[in-house]
């Protein structure tokens, strides 16, 4: 294996390194990453490393924390938002997370 480069990835309003990056995807030109423990998205700009936006799946996550309830199934600390998939042909966005019940289609604003 060959490192053949590296991004920093950064907040372009104030230059802040974004941490715990977690599961990538390349998505029609940008580098989708969730950040690990929350519930968020970063879309990434792979030449730069700038944050281009930030996507809240808070919505996602409680409606999976609810489904799961009904199941009886108990969350805990680790099931978390973990998980993006892109289908080039259909251009269909999907994610998932630790010890989740469902997979979501979602379509983020322009």
């Amino acid at each position: 294996l060959l490192e053949i480069s590296r991004i920093t990835v950064k907040y372009p309003q104030d230059n802040r390194a974004v941490i715990n990056l977690n599961e990538l995807e390349y998505i029609l030109g940008e580098i989708w990453a969730n950040i690990w423990h929350s519930n968020d998205i970063v879309r990434i700009n792979p030449v730069t490393g700038f944050v281009r936006s930030r996507l809240n799946l808070t919505d996602v996550v409680n409606s999976d924390r609810e489904y799961r309830k009904s199941l009886g199934i108990q969350a805990n600390s680790e099931s978390v938002l973990n998980g993006i998939a892109f289908d080039s042909i259909t251009k269909r966005i999907w994610v998932t997370g630790k010890q989740w019940a469902r997979i979501y289609e979602i379509v983020p604003e322009k």
